[in-house]
């Protein structure tokens, strides 16, 4: 994959920056739900700490137990990758380039949230009438930092080539995220939806349910999203990412 570096990062740096109405709403509500934080608390009767001052009544009674300790207890950590259709329908009608812009406001949204994620594009090569090999393209790995990703995330608009490997990109995607230790596993799809089989999408969907992995697709111009996956929505075009697209993204997460 050949990238003008200085031309991709210009790309990035104008999608990166761009608002849209309701988008930072969104952003606070999913970095609250993904963030991995310690949740502070309070352990009351005490013989030392801090005097808690619900407990005056006990204190004329002589009573020692009258402090209390602040607790630190380990919330649950989120892993998250993001999968892009980079297959040739994309081509049409801007939607490779509607896709780099949701995916950018996407990854802004994730590193604010301070979890792990990665992005990958994938499209393939048919192998017989049934079969097809898929071709994932490293956008932003595990660990990978924000700022070396930029060039290959605003060159996602020229990845778009060759067949769409549906079911197997998204096989095998969950069978990675289901071998990470975190607690909570999202896999965002983001796609037009063009030829998937909704019978092999659904068996997708069993087997990440099985084994606890949340799969939440985002239609690129494809209103089938909704009918074909059980957590979609359609981004007609980009006023549709804070209206509607990313709210209907946090139900997906809230379930």
């Amino acid at each position: 994959m050949i990238i003008n570096k200085a031309i991709a990062e210009k790309d990035f740096a104008f999608d990166y920056q761009q608002t849209f109405d309701g988008v930072g709403a969104t952003r606070a509500a999913l970095s609250k739900i993904l963030r991995s934080i310690d949740l502070v608390g309070w352990s009351r009767r005490e013989e030392s700490g801090r005097l808690d001052r619900r407990a005056f009544s006990r204190i004329a009674t002589g009573e020692g137990t009258v402090f209390s300790r602040r607790t630190m207890t380990e919330s649950d950590t989120a892993a998250v990758s993001v999968l892009v259709d980079c297959s040739s329908s994309m081509c049409w009608d801007d939607r490779s380039r509607i896709a780099q812009i949701v995916t950018v406001q996407l990854a802004k949204m994730l590193e604010q949230s301070r979890v792990k994620y990665a992005i990958r594009g994938f499209n393939g090569e048919r192998l017989t009438r049934e079969a097809e090999s898929v071709n994932f393209i490293p956008i932003k790995d595990w660990g990978e930092s924000l700022q070396k990703a930029k060039p290959k995330l605003g060159h996602i608009q020229h990845m778009p080539a060759s067949s769409t490997p549906d079911y197997e990109a998204l096989y095998l995607s969950v069978e990675e995220l289901a071998k990470l230790p975190e607690h909570r596993r999202i896999l965002f799809v983001i796609t037009d939806s063009d030829c998937f089989i909704t019978e092999h999408i659904k068996h997708v969907h069993r087997i990440a349910d099985k084994v606890g992995v949340t799969i939440v697709a985002i239609g690129i111009q494809a209103s089938i999203v909704s009918d074909v996956f059980e957590n979609g929505v359609s981004v007609d075009n980009l006023n549709d990412l804070g209206k509607s697209a990313f709210k209907v993204l946090l139900n997906s997460l809230r379930k």
